[in-house]
């Protein structure tokens, strides 16, 4: 992996690793301390916001790439 892609893609990791903690943390830690419907509501919303942390990074990396092809055909 070269250096210049990673840093061209900075924005779109760095986002999405946030996103993706951010789910994790309300589907692990704060989802357990609820009671039932409530605990599986959140852990829900939780999977899905890490889903599309996961999602962003790879639709932002996709996107520089195409870009790439398009300039260095």
């Amino acid at each position: 992996m070269k250096f210049t892609s990673l840093r061209a893609n900075w924005r779109y990791w760095v986002i999405g690793i946030l996103v993706s903690t951010i789910g994790v943390v309300l589907a692990r830690l704060v989802a357990p301390s609820y009671t039932d419907k409530t605990r599986a509501a959140l852990s829900g919303v939780g999977r899905l916001v890490a889903a599309s942390g996961l999602i962003l990074i790879a639709v932002g990396v996709s996107r520089r790439v195409a870009v790439e092809e398009q300039t260095n055909p």
